[in-house]
């Protein structure tokens, strides 16, 4: 399950956080997007539509742009795309589950962080369970 994948990828504290409140981590409209256009885009490449030697560029920018919509903060977007660009991922369904979840991660630490910072987190409001 990508829950399970996210969930891996964080804290105790955080990997809790989120199974509580998943629901509105998949149906925010802006993380949705953001994931529908990276499944269109790893289509186009498979198809030969888009050529493969983009794949790996087109996976990192739009993996870094749902980080960005998970976390609110586009500010880092280069630096969500820089450490993405580090992984290899092919076009397979696993691999592009990988990579959500991944991205999603990057994104679901960060807003935390940033709002024990002081910041707004941006993006969605989570209800938090407790």
């Amino acid at each position: 399950m990508l829950v399970d994948q996210i969930a891996s990828r964080l804290s105790a504290e955080d990997a809790a956080l989120l199974r509580g409140n998943f629901k509105g981590v998949e149906r925010d409209p802006l993380v949705v997007a953001a994931i529908a256009a990276l499944a269109h885009l790893r289509d186009k490449v498979t198809w030969g539509i888009l050529p493969s030697n983009c794949a790996p560029e087109l996976r990192a920018t739009y993996g870094a742009q749902i980080a960005s919509a998970v976390s609110g903060n586009y500010a880092r977007l280069d630096a969500y795309r820089e450490q993405l660009a580090t992984i290899h991922y092919s076009s397979t369904n696993d691999d592009l589950l990988r990579l959500v979840a991944h991205a999603m991660a990057l994104g679901f630490q960060d807003k935390w962080s940033d709002q024990a910072a002081g910041g707004s987190g941006g993006g969605v409001t989570w209800r938090i369970r407790g």
